[in-house]
């Protein structure tokens, strides 16, 4: 995937999330990750909040994207031991 289209996908996939999803961009430092794996599949993530141990803190857009290439990696058996995937990492603030 060239440069231009994936910001155009980076584009269209915040738009969503806008008008989806309004509250989830309106912290400033919010965020969408797009990981590009190598097979062109496209994993994304925004930035959220979690608790841990009662302390509630930012989870991060690239966190969240990468647990989904790991999610699906993992239970889909895409990754042998040993083997690597080549991703494109973006990040996209709103």
């Amino acid at each position: 995937m060239d440069k231009s289209t994936l910001y155009s996908t980076a584009q269209n996939f915040a738009k969503k999330i806008k008008e989806a999803r309004p509250g989830y961009v309106s912290d400033p430092d919010a965020c969408l990750c797009l990981i590009i794996a190598d097979s062109q599949e496209i994993f994304s993530g925004v930035t959220s909040v979690k608790v841990d141990e009662g302390v509630v803190e930012v989870n991060p857009a690239e966190d969240i994207a990468a647990n989904a290439v790991i999610a699906i990696h993992a239970t889909s058996n895409k990754i042998t031991a040993g083997e690597r995937t080549k991703c494109i990492h973006f990040l996209f603030c709103f």
